[in-house]
């Protein structure tokens, strides 16, 4: 007699599930039904909870067919029962041990497996093996540049050396050329000594290199007075040709440039008359239909907001609601002993309730004690260019560097002087209208001033 804690119902649920289909494996089953009786009562992301369900099939199916295998392994094909396996899986591993054998069995479940825990934990097998790889490579590259580096340290000594040896001849030449200079200059004072004792009509004999040389006895030779008083009458009329032709030369004066100012010299007035540019060279703006709400929409919208804000156990009440052509701001009050970082800590899930792009929240109001939550409407409403140009606002305005901003969340005109400021910074998520905003700056400027007035310097564009 079979017992089963179900009853009649039990014996057939488990003689299904255990004998003809997955075995022993299905136990893994009731943890597939808990995961989703969680997420029914808890919404959890249900991208995670199907996903994991997923792998938990895959292995039981796995799991099943692996303790087939090992069955047949164990008792072989033909006396196998698959009473731990199942009939599906038992049936499932006999097909591959009959087409692939046992060894390709097991390299077909070894690969399932490792897909299987592959795909869920996300890890890579590649990984390892890149990092021995980029490790290898990475030795390689520093020995090779130790080795270079060793042929440029015995570069630079082969260059210190030569550079020893030539320095060393270049002083051993040095110190024989001050030598010889010596010699000479000893030579010569000797010379001169002996020089200054000769006399007229007297021989006079000198040591040369410690031998003794007589100096040869050579007559005296009278210079003819006649012939000495035209050589010197000769000098002088060189001298004086000389000093005359000198008297003679031009000598032109050096030119001085007179220097005026640039700046007085140059007309600075423009040269034709600078016409500003039209608001009729900028588009049109265009209305769009239902894309503001009415006031019923904004109140609905506004409780909606309160009950999510419930549901999420944030307590608060909705107490002004201001429109505007892109998003909406709501004022909650938060509730007595509720803490403003929670509602900054909700803005994702409120931006998935709401089904918005993504929800700002101000927490709290400058000024005030309530949180702002600025909502994108659902039909937003164009902001032109135009529209901003052509108020009254910016038209009044008497700087030269007024800057048509565009819009508050209210629908109000928003203008600012640039001469306020002396620094500008545009920051911004992507697509948040960065590049619209400078070209919104500069197209404002060039509405308002001319070339003589105000000039760009605009680096790397």
């Amino acid at each position: 007699r079979v017992e089963n804690p179900m009853g009649i119902l039990g014996v057939w649920i488990s003689y299904f599930f255990i004998k003809l289909t997955f075995g022993y494996s299905s136990f893994i089953l009731p943890l597939i039904a808990i995961t989703w009786g969680i997420w029914f009562f808890t919404h959890k992301e249900f991208e995670a909870i199907s996903r994991l369900s997923g792998y938990l099939v895959g292995v039981v199916v796995l799991s099943s067919i692996t303790v087939g295998g090992a069955q047949i392994f164990r008792y072989g094909i033909e006396n196998t029962t698959y009473h731990f396996s199942g009939m599906i899986g038992g049936l499932i591993a006999g097909m591959f041990y009959d087409f692939l054998g046992g060894i390709g069995m097991i390299i077909i479940l070894l690969a399932l497996w490792l897909v299987l825990f592959r795909g869920y934990f996300g890890f890579s097998f590649y990984t390892p093996i890149k990092g021995l790889i980029d490790q290898f490579k990475q030795k390689q590259v520093e020995k090779n540049l130790v080795t270079e580096q060793k042929q440029v340290e015995n570069e630079k000594r082969l260059h210190t050396q030569n550079l020893i040896s030539k320095i060393d001849q270049q002083r051993k030449v040095d110190e024989n050329i001050s030598e010889l200079g010596e010699e000479l200059d000893s030579q010569e004072t000797v010379e001169s000594d002996s020089l200054n004792d000769i006399e007229l009509g007297e021989v006079v004999e000198k040591d040369f290199n410690s031998k003794e040389t007589p100096i040869e006895e050579e007559p005296f030779e009278e210079i003819p007075m006649d012939s000495i008083s035209d050589e010197t009458n000769g000098e002088v009329e060189r001298i004086l040709s000389e000093s005359e032709n000198n008297e003679n030369i031009k000598v032109d004066e050096e030119i001085v440039e007179k220097e005026v100012n640039y700046d007085e010299t140059q007309d600075k007035t423009p040269k034709k008359e600078y016409l500003l540019p039209s608001a009729e060279l900028l588009t049109n703006p265009v209305n769009i239909e239902n894309a503001g709400m009415s006031r019923d929409e904004l109140v609905e919208r506004a409780n909606f907001l309160q009950q999510s804000l419930e549901t999420f156990g944030v307590m608060g009440k909705v107490v002004n609601v201001s429109p505007g052509p892109v998003i909406t701001l709501f004022e909650v009050e938060p509730a007595e002993g509720v803490r403003v970082n929670k509602f900054v800590a909700l803005s994702d899930d409120l931006a998935r309730v709401m089904e918005a792009s993504r929800v700002r929240v101000i927490a709290p109001i400058p000024g005030k004690s309530s949180v702002g939550i600025e909502i994108p409407n659902l039909n937003p409403d164009m902001v032109y260019f135009k529209s901003i140009i052509n108020s009254e606002k910016f038209a009044s305005a008497e700087s030269k560097l007024a800057i048509a901003v565009g819009k508050t969340t209210s629908g109000e005109i928003a203008t600012l002087d640039l001469s306020k400021m002396p620094h500008l910074l545009i920051a911004g998520t992507t697509g948040s209208g960065k590049s619209v905003c400078m070209n919104t700056i500069l197209a404002s400027i060039l509405y308002s001033a001319t070339p003589d007035e105000v000039k760009f310097v605009i680096i790397d564009p």
